[in-house]
């Protein structure tokens, strides 16, 4: 038991999690960060907010900037930290649907940890205003695992619900209803 904790990698990224979040919160905000959604709001939320915006619908970055909006002290900080929640989640999926697709350990445990330290992915994490790519992906990564690891129509309505919660996530969340 404790030998396969310690080949786990999300034992490893777990552990790590305080530490890259103590980093992370040493990033501020700067010019592009200041003009999205996801930062406080302060005047009142509306529906006209929450509907598309020219030609993107992000929702949830606008819901995300209202609840800033409540303490604005807790920004950049709250920003960071379900930017890194969500790519610890994004870690565990993918380590999930590579079980289920019965990779071995070694090749499954070096896909996570690329997958969790990319250049790729950490542009990403490193962004103040990236709610809308990590939990697009969240949600997408959510609708495959519940496709492959559920049975009948709960797979089919939990995949539907969620490749579309990725849309409203960003556009690009489409994707997953392919």
């Amino acid at each position: 038991m404790k030998t396969e904790v310690g080949r786990n990698p999300i034992f490893w990224i777990l552990l790590t999690a305080p530490l890259a979040l103590l980093l992370l919160c040493q990033l501020q905000p700067t010019f592009d960060d200041w003009t999205y959604y996801t930062v406080p709001q302060t005047e009142p939320l509306t529906l006209q907010n929450l509907l598309p915006d020219g030609n993107y619908w992000r929702p949830f970055d606008v819901l995300f900037g209202h609840l800033l909006g409540i303490n604005y002290r807790l920004f950049p900080f709250l920003n960071h930290l379900f930017i890194l929640l969500g790519h610890i989640l994004n870690t565990y999926l993918i380590y999930r649907i590579l079980q289920w697709f019965k990779i071995s350990s070694l090749s499954r445990n070096i896909s996570v940890l690329l997958f969790y330290l990319s250049p790729a992915t950490l542009g990403t994490v490193l962004d103040i205003d990236s709610l809308n790519q990590t939990y697009s992906l969240s949600w997408g990564l959510l609708a495959l695992h519940s496709y492959i690891y559920m049975q009948g129509k709960p797979r089919i309505i939990l995949w539907l619900i969620c490749s579309l919660l990725s849309i409203f996530s960003k556009e690009s969340g489409y994707i997953w209803f392919v």
